[in-house]
């Protein structure tokens, strides 16, 4: 393997050992230590696969990473807990599809096998244990015991430690061989417990499986990167898959966007690695059992973490920011940093989409998972204010189309998927993007394609270099011991650099000139105690001309209106989306103020927004104006303006976005009524629960109730008393009947699925016919049905199984709020138009004129006069709403209103087929 190769493959190992540590936001160097001891114990016993005993040592106990608590602690109380002692074979499990280290799965297995029988998790002993498992458990019993104990302690324990373990835990083989390690070198035990030493002594050693040659350095890194996805994902059930399903959505994103600055691998290694800090966010806030403060606290810790694990592979340190910049809000109060706007890497901003997606609809500690719509409706909630808006109408398709929640999962996204549940992927097919496989032979960043390779410099607080220097002198051309020594000499460099050093700390992309002409990229990266600086030539050299900048092609051609101002708040500049929305032309705002298109009357409100700009050195205001385009029409726009700086850190301007939201106002105001009228379903719906168990109890109460009767009476009870009990069973049985059919009705109509059989049919006829029935059906005549028919003798295309249902319900309706003796009155009327027409008019107290707008909504239910208001009167609250649906479905309508003499008087209304028809 060539030593770029060698060099990439145990930066990320260690990485992902490093992540391994993390506890509480600590490191405990555990692996590490183990890494060191067990790879210099195998050279002691002359071991031929050093490297396996070196990399198995590092990820020893990856299987432990949905513990509850670091693997450190359940060891020191011997392994009580069954979930601790299963660790080993999970571990196993993650590494062995990974060809390179698949020696090593069966090593981690059975690290926890003792010599004597006594460990887990298969009880072996003796000889039936692998002699590398051995090895690691003597790295792994090394830290253990020696990690707590006084430094000067150390040296006399060696042997009394390790001859305990001999023939327990141990094979004595491997118990002599670890003392021979230990035993005299005292400046090897230093260094073992030393945070620098332990660094010094995982870099010093060059151990790479010879099964890694097999893999072309795409490959290499793409099986990496999957492995350490593996490993996040599993920390808990929570975020199985979401490393690589976010990998995928932020690699569609940045596909479709096109942008030539973005590289798609950049996305992928970015995607599979966002999470990587998570490894130090406490298991229990990942399953929300910790709440407040302490969760909120230990998230916003895990995306620091994420920018320090990846600035340590040097491969891919330029991504460092890139990947740990995907809870940055476009408005400035995120973190890690805090970045606002533009100052959030695109790719971070991509990520964002994607993260906060299957965030949502998979891993949430909130709550259960939202459905694809519900997420999406969040996500664009939060458009302008967490996530870019200029990127939203691609992101937002992108997820619309691709996401997990769009049932069916496109079949491209479940090939990625699968892809990484292989031991031997082509990881050049995940994208069609060629660029990114033309690699450098030798130098590092290969993963950037054609650009030049990125050089970390970690600086001091005083920007002293202390790592790097070689990367800078083959940069530059000459070494330095502090970075201002490299640049040039103009002012506005060293008065950057002069800034840089007493700057608060957060996150800076500048371009830099050295002494020797060389133009570079900078991005300072803030660490506790200084500075993690990525340096690069910039192709062309020299800063590239305004019109032909990336960052101006982007401003001209945005979708989102902008403007920039200078340092007195007049226009200099303005892109095409922002003549279109206004309609002025270059000339008419160029040398005015943006105040200029605001409504009459919002003076004081650009006042505002100048004086918080002014009192605030880089600062930024965002909110809501209403603003009027040249042609008088309103605009409503979400504004975010942000201050511009020069290199010196000088204001000279602000940008202002422009996100015409318009018609995203104007639908609110249209679906507020609506949304009262929604709420007050939902309580309908509510209610409708109460309402079904009642109405559904209550016949099968009475049936209960007359069948219990029958059965108790069948031997002395007249057959005309068990004929009135049948007849109240059939009455209730009937009564259930007809509750059921208008759930389902209406269940149907909300579904289309109702059906209706038209016929030409005489309605008056059918209308007639039902009337008398119903008039025979009245008792002791009480209540009376009168009918009229005014009306010449045309046909109806209507469903007669409907239309009986229609009367039946508005008869029934009208029946139960007549009083007593009252009369209910049907009149038929067929004046010669184009429309018959039916009055159903009663005399009962009428309706509220507060109920007439509700009066045909699902489940409503007009109260009886004089009832309390806890009261309902019998029925579903279904009737009137099935009867306006299916006269709708016939081309009628239904009306109501009340009468001047008392009661209410229904209008139906259909279409007449006439004499040709």
């Amino acid at each position: 393997m060539n030593s770029s190769n060698q060099e990439l493959f145990s930066d990320v190992i260690r990485a992902m050992s490093l992540v391994l540590d993390l506890d509480e936001g600590r490191k405990l160097n555990h692996a590490w230590r183990a890494g060191v001891m067990s790879h210099l114990i195998g050279k002691a016993m002359g071991h031929p696969r050093c490297d396996l005993l070196y990399h198995g040592g590092l990820l020893h106990d990856i299987g432990s990473v949905g513990l509850k608590d670091h693997i450190i602690h359940h060891a020191k109380m011997g392994f009580e807990d069954q979930e601790a002692r299963e660790h080993s074979s999970r571990g196993a499990a993650i590494v062995r599809p990974f060809a390179p280290l698949a020696p090593i799965a069966d090593h981690i297995a059975h690290h926890h096998e003792h010599y004597d029988g006594a460990g887990f998790p298969n009880g072996l002993k003796g000889d039936e244990i692998p002699i590398e498992s051995s090895i690691l458990q003597a790295g792994d019993i090394i830290d253990v015991e020696f990690r707590g104990m006084p430094a000067n302690e150390r040296m006399a324990n060696v042997e009394p430690v390790l001859r305990y373990h001999s023939g327990r835990s141990l094979p004595p083989e491997t118990a002599e061989a670890a003392i021979d390690v230990l035993a005299s070198n005292q400046e090897l035990m230093a260094d073992l417990f030393d945070p620098a030493g332990i660094k010094t002594l995982v870099y010093e050693v060059e151990a790479v499986p010879p099964e890694a040659e097999n893999y072309s350095r795409l490959d290499l890194l793409g099986q990496l990167l999957w492995l350490s996805a593996r490993m996040i994902d599993a920390k808990s059930p929570k975020l199985m898959g979401h490393s690589v399903r976010v990998a995928y959505y932020a690699q569609k994103i940045a596909q479709a966007l096109g942008e030539e600055d973005i590289n798609p691998w950049d996305v992928l290694w970015c995607g599979l690695l966002h999470d990587i800090g998570i490894m130090g966010v406490p298991r229990q806030a990942l399953n929300n059992c910790a709440r407040g403060e302490s969760r909120r606290g230990a998230f916003e810790r895990h995306a620091r973490f994420t920018v320090e694990i990846i600035s340590n592979i040097k491969d891919l340190a330029y991504l460092a920011y890139a990947a740990g910049s995907h809870h940055e809000w476009y408005n400035g109060t995120g973190y890690p940093f805090g970045s606002r706007a533009e100052g959030i890497p695109l790719i971070g901003r991509m990520l964002a989409y994607a993260d906060a997606y299957d965030w949502l609809t998979s891993c949430s500690v909130e709550g259960p998972p939202l459905e694809h719509q519900e997420a999406m409706a969040k996500i664009r909630r939060e458009t302008g204010s967490r996530f870019d808006p200029r990127i939203a109408p691609t992101a937002l398709m992108v997820l619309d189309s691709c996401g997990a929640g769009a049932l069916p999962l496109p079949k491209e996204a479940m090939e990625f998927q699968r892809l990484f549940m292989t031991d031997q992927a082509d990881v050049a097919s995940l994208t069609p993007d060629k660029r990114a496989v033309t690699l450098t032979p030798e130098g590092r960043g290969a993963m950037l394609g054609q650009a030049e390779e990125w050089v970390r410099v970690v600086l001091s607080e005083k920007l002293e270099i202390l790592e790097g220097r070689e990367g800078v002198k083959k940069l530059l051309g000459s070494g330095a011991s502090r970075i201002m020594q490299m640049m040039e000499g103009d002012a506005g460099t060293q008065k950057f650099l002069a800034m840089l050093e007493k700057s608060e700390k957060k996150v800076i992309s500048t371009d830099l000139a050295a002494r020797n002409g060389v133009h570079m990229e900078a991005i300072f990266l803030p660490r506790a105690r200084g500075w993690d600086a990525l340096l690069r030539k910039k192709s062309g050299g020299g800063h590239p001309v305004k019109r032909l900048s990336v960052l101006y092609q982007s401003f001209l051609n945005s979708l989102e209106a902008i403007v920039f101002t200078d340092g007195k708040g007049f226009i200099t500049d303005a892109n095409k989306a922002m003549l279109d929305l206004y309609g002025y032309s270059m000339e008419e705002l160029l040398g005015q103020t943006p105040a200029m298109l605001g409504s009459p009357g919002q003076n004081e409100v650009y006042n505002e927004i100048r004086r918080k700009l002014e009192k605030q050195a880089g600062g930024s205001w965002s909110g809501e104006l209403s603003h009027r385009a040249q042609n008088g029409d309103e605009v409503t726009a979400l504004v975010t303006v942000n201050s511009l700086s020069d290199s010196t850190g000088n204001a000279v301007g602000h940008i202002w976005h422009m996100a015409d939201i318009t018609e995203r106002r104007n639908l609110e105001k249209a679906l507020e009524s609506q949304n009262i009228k929604l709420e007050r379903l939902n309580q309908l719906k509510s209610d409708l629960m109460a309402v079904t168990s009642h109405d559904l109890k209550s016949p099968l109460n009475v049936i209960a109730g007359y069948a219990g009767l029958i059965k108790e009476t069948a031997g002395f009870a007249s057959p005309e008393t068990i004929a009135k009990y049948l007849d109240n069973i059939i009455f209730s049985v009937n009564r259930m009947v007809k509750f059921i059919g208008q759930i389902l009705d209406a269940q149907k109509i909300e579904s289309g699925k109702l059906d209706v059989e038209m016929e030409p049919l005489f309605l008056n006829e059918l209308l007639q016919e039902h009337v008398e029935n119903m008039a025979t059906a009245l008792q002791n005549g009480d209540k009376r049905i009168i009918f009229q028919d005014k009306g010449g003798r045309r046909k109806v295309n209507a469903d007669p199984e409907r239309m009986i249902q229609v009367f039946d319900n508005l008869l029934s309706n009208a029946l139960k709020f007549s009083p007593d003796g009252g009369a209910v009155e049907v009149h038929y009327k067929d004046d010669g138009g184009d429309r018959v027409e039916i009055f159903i008019s009663d005399e009962g107290p009428g309706i509220p004129e507060s109920d007439m707008e509700k009066i045909f909504d699902r489940y409503f239910q007009v109260k009886k006069q004089g009832t309390h208001s806890t009261e309902r009167t019998y029925g579903s609250g279904l009737g009137l709403y099935i009867s306006r649906e299916i006269l709708r479905m016939h081309g009628g309508s239904i009306s109501v209103r009340n009468q001047a003499e008392g009661g209410c008087q229904f209008i139906l209304s259909l279409p007449a087929l006439q004499a040709k028809d």
